[in-house]
Order: C-alpha cells, then sequence, then structure tokens
C-alpha cells in the first residue's frame, strides 16, 4: 500500500484512429494541457471598491480534471462546420489507479513497485502502445 501519491491518467493511443483523424501527438498533448489547469477564482466587487457599491460576488473554478469521462471531453479541434473532436475519439484516456488494479482484475499476476515521477519527466507523456503481458512471469 502506498496510499494517496500523485494523481494521474494515462492516455492509450489509437493509431489508426490517429491516422484517420488526421490528428498528431502534439495536437493530442497541447490539448490536454490547455484545458486541464489549476483556475485562479476571487471575488469580483471585493475591496477597494467604488463608493456605492453593495455587492460582492463569489467567482467559482472549476480545477484539474478528475475523471477519464472527464479528460475524455477535452476538445481536441472544432472545426468552422460545427464538428468537434474529443479526445475520447482518438485516445482512451484510463486513470493510473485503475490500470495499477487491472492485473488482478483479470487474473494475471503482477507486482507492485513504486515509481516516483521525476521532477523533470513530463507526466503528459503518451505510450504509443500498451504494454503486452508478460509471459515469462515467475509464479
Amino acid at each position: 500500500m502506498f496510499g494517496a501519491g500523485q494523481y494521474a491518467m494515462r492516455f492509450w493511443v489509437k493509431p489508426d484512429q490517429l491516422a484517420k483523424l488526421n490528428v498528431t501527438i502534439p495536437e493530442i498533448v497541447n490539448a490536454i494541457n490547455a484545458q486541464n489547469k489549476v483556475n485562479p477564482a476571487g471575488q469580483v466587487g471585493a475591496e477597494p471598491v467604488p463608493k456605492g457599491q453593495e455587492f460582492t460576488y463569489a467567482v467559482r473554478a472549476q480545477g484539474r480534471l478528475e475523471t477519464e469521462e472527464e479528460f475524455g471531453r477535452i476538445v481536441v479541434r472544432a472545426s468552422p462546420d460545427g464538428s468537434i473532436l474529443r479526445l475520447k475519439d482518438a485516445v482512451s484516456p484510463v486513470s493510473a489507479t485503475r490500470l495499477a488494479r487491472a492485473g488482478a482484475s483479470h487474473g494475471l499476476h503482477s507486482h507492485a513497485r513504486e515509481l516516483p515521477q521525476q521532477s523533470s519527466s513530463l507526466a503528459t507523456s503518451i505510450p504509443a502502445v500498451q504494454p503486452a503481458a508478460s509471459s515469462d512471469v515467475s509464479r
């Protein structure tokens, strides 16, 4: 058991879909980075205010995306004709927590090892293919 740790989302690329939709990996990474930000919030009408200002309104902003569904709704491209290409159309977002439990849920032998993210690494790296299950795991 490692505790809560850092939250992570993995994106499994569908190469055939990328080619069919004419989407590049940098487009996907840019869309994720642009739409998964912490948005600062505050108040409108807070002091200092002009004389006679009667109301103060709290501003609330959604923070970082958390679920696979939220990531899937990221807009990668919007066309002038009104069509929208969403992240879920080109890749499969998978929670790293769900991924870690997948081995046990499919009856595969697995081993957990903590691999902390390096400060210089890029958390939005997208693997090109899903890793295959190893057949030479000792039992």
